[in-house]
């Protein structure tokens, strides 16, 4: 964890690039610098961290200098061991008053060639320390947001303080010039909840496939799994993701239920671990014996559970975008989703879609995943759906977005 202030990593320049990246970026966009806003680490958002740092490596990889900054953690380092308790408290110091004191120096040093991208919309609300420059954004979803609105149906609740945050999110979203969303059922949000009549400048950009999700040779496979889960490791079902309701970690465990006599493999949970209820639910039905945990991670091994497993399980209520679906089929995972928000736009024909409380469907999926042939027919179309997502795409339209902003700095929205 940084000790500093403010956190910033500046991923190098035009010099380390090579010709035809440097065709595809600096030469047709001027700027000086990209300035990515990104996330508190200690949130532990790690998608969005992945997506500043992917944004950083692809820019600097075109010829553009990428300057991450992000809040530092002054506050909650150095008193948290004083205020127990109060460590969320001490985290919006850090997030709500230090840093946009520091954004704002940071914007008035920097040229007029500078862009600034607020790579979370979560974050939003710093558009006020960037006044007059060039913004955009990244909307990932708003299901908070809709949560904060008291929209039942994005399935994330929120506290007093949350509907509070919520609402300061939406409001600076309506003053962030130009937003890149990552999918169209996320753009739609975007228009309905901020009123929001300039349509050109919200945009959908799909995320794209990380390149380091691919196929894992047998042996490299087998050591790794080794080291995971019971021995022999077997056929497993894969879940990827937090136990928040909105995932609908229910509805797998209920297929697993449905399974019992039919089919003999594991269920896999990789991330945040089965909550107090989903954990009753699974003793309750004779599950635990059948269920391996995994926390903490790195995309390495992320990627040898996804390339070894029978499906990935991914029923989600509601998505932003649903990155875990593009990673396991890259992978050549075969991908079992349900059919609500972003979900079906970023599975393509790849994906076998269900309503996610489905649970004869799920299941039967699982089973006709053990013919050959058909399983077959379902990698393939997912490893080109993957393909398809590509960061040459991404960066294209982000490319393009910047130039929008870069040439009407200064102009108001609508």
């Amino acid at each position: 964890m940084s000790s500093s202030f403010e956190t910033d990593r500046t991923t190098g320049g035009p010099q380390t690039a090579e010709p035809d990246s440097q065709d595809r970026g600096s030469m047709l966009l001027h700027v000086d610098r990209v300035v990515l806003v990104g996330n508190y680490a200690r949130d532990r958002q790690h998608s969005m961290l992945r997506f500043a740092d992917l944004m950083s490596r692809e820019l600097n990889a075109r010829g553009i200098a990428a300057q991450v900054v992000q809040p530092g953690d002054f506050a909650a380092r150095r008193m948290a061991d004083v205020q127990r308790g109060l460590g969320k408290w001490l985290a919006y110091v850090d997030k709500l008053c230090l840093f946009p004191v520091k954004l704002r120096l940071l914007a008035r040093r920097s040229s007029r060639r500078v862009l600034f991208h607020i790579c979370d919309h979560s974050n939003a609300p710093y558009v006020r320390a960037l006044r007059g420059r060039s913004v955009v954004g990244t909307a990932h979803d708003l299901l908070a947001v809709r949560g904060g609105l008291g929209d039942e149906g994005a399935m994330c609740p929120a506290s007093r303080m949350g509907r509070l945050l919520q609402r300061r999110i939406l409001a600076g979203l309506k003053m962030v010039p130009w937003i890149g969303c990552d999918s169209e059922s996320t753009r739609r949000d975007v228009l309905r909840l901020t009123g929001r009549t300039d349509v050109g400048r919200i945009r959908t950009i799909h995320l794209a496939a990380d390149p380091r999700f691919g196929r894992v040779p047998d042996e490299a496979a087998a050591v790794v799994l080794r080291g995971l889960m019971p021995e022999p490791a077997g056929s497993y079902l894969l879940h990827v993701g937090s136990s928040q309701p909105r995932k609908n970690r229910e509805a797998v465990l209920r297929v697993m239920e449905t399974l019992r006599d039919r089919w003999s493999g594991r269920l896999v949970l990789a991330g945040e671990g089965l909550s107090p209820a989903q954990r009753e639910m699974a003793e309750r039905m004779g599950l635990r014996d059948r269920i391996t945990e995994i926390a903490g991670i790195d995309d390495s091994i992320l990627k040898v559970l996804y390339a070894k497993a029978h499906a990935l399980m991914f029923p989600s209520h509601a998505e932003g975008f649903g990155w875990p679906v593009l990673e396991a089929q890259a992978c050549g995972c075969p991908v079992i989703c349900s059919n609500r928000t972003s979900l079906p736009e970023v599975a393509g024909a790849g994906g076998m879609v269900f309503e996610p409380d489905d649970i004869a469907g799920m299941s039967g999926a699982v089973l006709q995943l053990q013919d050959a042939k058909f399983r077959q027919t379902v990698v393939s179309a997912g490893l080109e759906n993957a393909g398809s997502f590509s960061i040459d795409r991404m960066m294209d339209a982000y490319l393009d977005l910047y130039r929008s902003a870069m040439n009407s700095c200064g102009t108001s929205i609508s």
